[in-house]
């Protein structure tokens, strides 16, 4: 994926999901998203390890435009799996988030109850936190990802989770709602995909996306 941005001329900021990486905790501390729960003292909660270093790269990105005199650039958020699911609540949050990319980013929790996998399929901590979703739903937040446009893409084989097919009601609500918020979608779907990420067709869906919304 970055080297495809790259290719494309866009400046990418990198950043390693907690647990993953260059933030990896080592033998000390929470080894999965699940046990993300036990860092959450009622004052802070573990959501931030999730999504404040994306506003930190969203302030530097500003900082250095404002310092510079320069407008600020568009900025494209995008992630896969847990890095698209931060991409979705990151990007309904914040407005500077100009477009969205969320692959195999989550799905609202009725739609994960009807995979194949049932309730194995629920996923992990930050799918499920009720802190989060006691007012908001996952799909609120995924379709109001990106202030000027959001393009999502599933596949309904795909080996990991998250699984979307075509004919899926989400599809069709996503489909109704993000038109209404003032702002491109793009949804691509590939029923042939197997891998937890995007195939070909789909990494030419998004740089048509791309091409539309950021020329």
């Amino acid at each position: 994926m970055i080297d495809f941005l790259l290719g494309r001329g866009f400046v990418v900021f990198a950043v390693d999901m907690p647990l993953e990486g260059r933030n990896a905790p080592g033998d000390v501390g929470p080894q999965t998203h699940s046990a993300l729960v036990s860092l959450d003292d009622g004052i802070r909660s573990p959501i931030g390890r999730l999504v404040l270093p994306a506003k930190l790269v969203l302030d530097q990105i500003e900082a250095e435009a404002t310092a510079s005199g320069a407008e600020v650039p568009t900025v494209v958020m995008m992630g896969r799996s847990g890095g698209g699911w931060t991409t979705n609540l990151v990007g309904a949050l914040d407005d500077r988030v100009d477009l969205a990319v969320s692959i195999a980013g989550g799905l609202p929790q009725s739609q994960h109850l009807l995979d194949m996998m049932g309730p194995w399929e629920v996923g992990d901590y930050e799918q499920y936190v009720p802190q989060l979703y006691d007012v908001i739903g996952n799909e609120n937040f995924i379709a109001s990802a990106g202030s000027r446009g959001l393009f999502v893409a599933y596949s309904p084989v795909d080996l990991c989770c998250h699984r979307l097919g075509p004919d899926a009601p989400f599809v069709e609500w996503l489909r109704r709602s993000t038109p209404t918020l003032g702002k491109r979608l793009s949804i691509s779907i590939d029923p042939s995909n197997l891998r937890h990420g995007l195939s070909p067709t789909q990494f030419d869906a998004l740089g048509r996306f791309l091409d539309e919304t950021t020329n």
